[in-house]
């Protein structure tokens, strides 16, 4: 498993290399604040793990400001999606987390944390039930399929 040092340094690497090919995406992001991460843990079935601290810690948000300023739409950050902001992973987990009911109760668990989106159903989320044995893992939601 990862360490949070390395994801540190990946994240950054991914920004340098985001910022070499041209992408304005880089000069947007800002890191997550300590007090909203914290909050997440708030959420039903929810313990983030100590790497996704540190993914919300670098990669947070975007800058309104700065993605008005360079005339951005929805800055893409990896695979097409964009992130997850921050202050409104709450409001996307707490919409969608159990959404399967306990007819599917396997397509978007509580417990799993969106990160990054798409806009038309598609995110990555993050296994965040603390006794899981998968927890910390990433999983693809693509196109509404869990």
């Amino acid at each position: 498993m990862e360490t949070d040092d390395e994801l540190e340094a990946a994240l950054i690497n991914f920004r340098a290399t985001l910022k070499e090919h041209g992408s304005a995406t880089a000069e947007v992001i800002n890191s997550g604040s300590p007090e909203i991460i914290e909050t997440l843990n708030e959420l039903e079935n929810v313990s983030v793990p100590d790497l996704l601290k540190t993914f919300f810690s670098l990669i947070g948000e975007y800058d309104d400001d700065r993605v008005e300023e360079l005339d951005i739409y929805e800055p893409h950050f990896s695979w097409g999606m964009y992130l997850v902001p921050l202050c409104s992973v709450a409001t996307h987990y707490n919409n969608s987390a159990g959404c399967g009911g306990d007819e599917n109760p396997d397509y978007w668990p509580l417990g799993f944390v969106p990160i990054l989106e798409e806009g038309s159903g598609s995110y990555v989320v993050v296994n965040c039930i603390a006794n899981s044995p998968t927890y910390g893992v990433v999983y693809d939601m693509s196109e509404g399929v869990g």
